[in-house]
């Protein structure tokens, strides 16, 4: 008895976009997103500019006022647990920053122009800016810690856990990491630089997306926003239960033929 079953399973993609056109209006939606959309991408005034026009989305702050982005249709269902990935550049940067721009998951977020409030964020994370143009840190914002110094476009690979338990998950160096609940790890290509650290409250949820850059000057740049549920599932799992089943069925024909 051969029993075909498929090799290959994909996570829960809530959330992706790659930027395929130069018009910013196609990646946003008020009312009614899709899962490559936000409800809204814009700024406080003149002082940031967002661009499109090299199929990634960039931020350039000279001096004054605030650039985001909102996701404020909520994920359904709600992820307990997930894998929020995007490739990031910094650039135009001269002087030093401390949490220049911070990126956000919880829930009741908001559209406008500013970061949330402490209560309604689940997990937060920053970038602070150096005085050599490109380079840049992680900023741990809960708990005011910073990593090495990174450069060039580099994949930021962020998990966070509210499943109410530990988890295991695939890692960018493809090993399988641990992750305590309630906190969060976040990769810079391979280099692990925030290790199982407290997320914001854990009494919230993971629902909207927010992004802010709110103080320092530079451009930030954005692509290939890749967010997945977790844990991913196990194909080995499935393979078992496919052969579960299939030899159910096979002793259940057996029977009847006797």
């Amino acid at each position: 008895m051969v029993i075909s079953t498929a090799t290959k399973i994909n996570a829960q993609t809530i959330f992706s976009q790659s930027f395929g056109t130069t018009t910013l209006s196609d990646y946003i939606s008020a009312s009614t997103p899709t899962s490559s959309q936000w409800n809204a991408i814009g700024t406080s005034g003149a002082g940031v500019t967002i661009s499109v026009a090299a199929n990634n989305l960039s931020f350039t702050r000279s001096t004054a006022n605030v650039g985001s982005f909102s996701r404020t249709t909520d994920f359904s269902p709600t992820p307990d647990a997930i894998k929020y990935v995007f490739d990031l550049t910094i650039s135009g940067n001269t002087a030093a920053q401390t949490t220049a721009a911070v990126w956000q998951v919880g829930s009741g977020f908001g559209t406008t122009n500013a970061a949330e409030s402490t209560a309604n964020t689940y997990g937060r994370f920053g970038i602070n800016f150096t005085t050599t143009d490109g380079t840049f840190s992680i900023r741990d914002v809960t708990n005011g810690t910073s990593s090495s110094n990174f450069s060039g476009t580099q994949t930021i690979t962020w998990i966070l856990n509210n499943s109410g338990s530990s988890l295991n998950y695939t890692d960018p160096s493809v090993s399988s990491s641990a992750l305590a609940n309630d906190t969060a790890d976040l990769w810079v290509g391979t280099t692990l630089v925030l290790n199982d650290v407290a997320i914001q409250t854990v009494a919230q949820t993971m629902t909207d997306l927010k992004f802010a850059f709110t103080v320092g000057s530079g451009t930030i740049t954005m692509d290939n926003f890749s967010i997945t549920a977790i844990p991913e599932p196990s194909a080995c799992a499935l393979l078992g239960g496919v052969a579960v089943l299939g030899l159910v069925a096979y002793r259940r024909k057996t029977r009847l033929r006797r």
